[in-house]
């Protein structure tokens, strides 16, 4: 029977990042245990989009629950710094992930593009200039369609391809001495005293 220092459940995104980074700081004697194959779920499977922010946490709701500076640290960390964190993997272990830069979001109302502004405003506020909104014309040079009313062209995020960013980083969590088991479901785990 193998032992190991760290076991981690699970071959998506945070699994095989965390394991990774561990690799990186010299912690090697690690298993990623995957009951499929990696990437099976949402990380293998989703559209790829690479938008800043968290989920339903835009720059407003940072701004909202937290001091100035708490918001900024947040925001950055999960803008900026995230959209260079998938660059610097990708650069280091010279990954193709079909990168793309750069996406809109179209305004399907005149009510939308008001609160794209305001997320647009909230941004920069929090230091980010990456944004800018656009009217019904111009967004026409892009988004060949009159059913807008304009939109927020973000020059950070953009569009990668998820699976071979999640096969990228297990490949370099393999590169730096990690183990992982495929196919291999985890039916039990057992806490003990030691």
């Amino acid at each position: 029977m193998s032992q190991y220092d760290v076991v981690i459940i699970g071959g998506g995104f945070s699994g095989i990042h965390t394991a990774l980074e561990l690799c990186e700081k010299g912690i090697t004697n690690i298993a990623i245990l995957e009951g499929r194959h990696l990437g099976y779920g949402g990380s293998g499977r989703n559209g790829g989009q690479l938008t800043p922010g968290l989920a339903r946490w835009e720059a407003e709701e940072m701004i909202e629950h937290f001091s100035h500076e708490d918001a900024k640290r947040l925001w950055n960390f999960t803008s900026v710094e995230a959209m260079q964190l998938i660059d610097n993997i990708a650069a280091k272990y010279q990954l193709d992930l079909q990168r793309k830069r750069g996406h809109i979001t179209a305004a399907v109302h005149e009510g939308h593009l008001v609160a794209l502004t305001q997320g647009s405003d909230a941004r920069k506020y929090l230091g980010e200039n990456h944004t800018r909104v656009v009217g019904k014309h111009e967004l026409f040079d892009h988004v060949k369609s009159t059913s807008y009313f304009g939109g927020l062209m973000d020059s950070l995020g953009g569009h990668i391809h998820p699976l071979a960013l999640n096969r990228g980083i297990a490949y370099g969590f393999l590169q730096n001495g990690g183990t992982i088991y495929e196919r291999t479901e985890v039916t039990e785990i057992e806490e003990r005293e030691d």
